[in-house]
């Protein structure tokens, strides 16, 4: 039974000090404040376009179920990084956001993507250098 308290207890030691060092990771290298006000006015725009895509009927199922487990850890209150933490409270959201459709991107296309963004202009910026895709030349 010790055993089993112990593994526990280190378990819960381990989850701690995981979540600090990204804490600090994240405080560290947090964006500039006109960087943050923008990836922070995406969000809700990150959430649409989930759903969007999501909602399209040629989607494939594996990218379905990421999109609405993606929309269902945006709406939550319960986040990695709680969000009155000043200046890198909704970064997790932005941060997982982009990871999930970085992966969405390359399964669907990022013209897919783009096409269905929601946003400004600026924000769809930011939704290309989320995603790993250069901004289209003009010549």
């Amino acid at each position: 039974m010790t055993d089993v308290l112990a593994a526990i207890l280190w378990a819960v030691v381990a989850l701690a000090v995981a979540w600090a060092v990204l804490v600090a990771v994240l405080w560290l290298h947090r964006p500039s404040r006109e960087r943050a006000v923008l990836l922070l006015k995406i969000v809700p725009d990150l959430a649409r376009l989930c759903w969007r895509v999501a909602t399209t009927r040629d989607t494939p199922r594996r990218y379905r179920v990421g999109l609405v487990l993606l929309g269902v850890y945006l709406a939550s209150p319960i986040d990695v990084i709680p969000d009155f933490l000043p200046g890198i409270g909704s970064l997790d959201d932005v941060i997982l956001a982009g990871l999930v459709l970085r992966w969405v991107g390359r399964g669907i296309g990022p013209e897919r993507i783009e096409r269905l963004w929601p946003g400004s202009p600026e924000g769809l910026t930011v939704l290309r250098q989320l995603l790993g895709v250069r901004e289209p030349s003009l010549g």
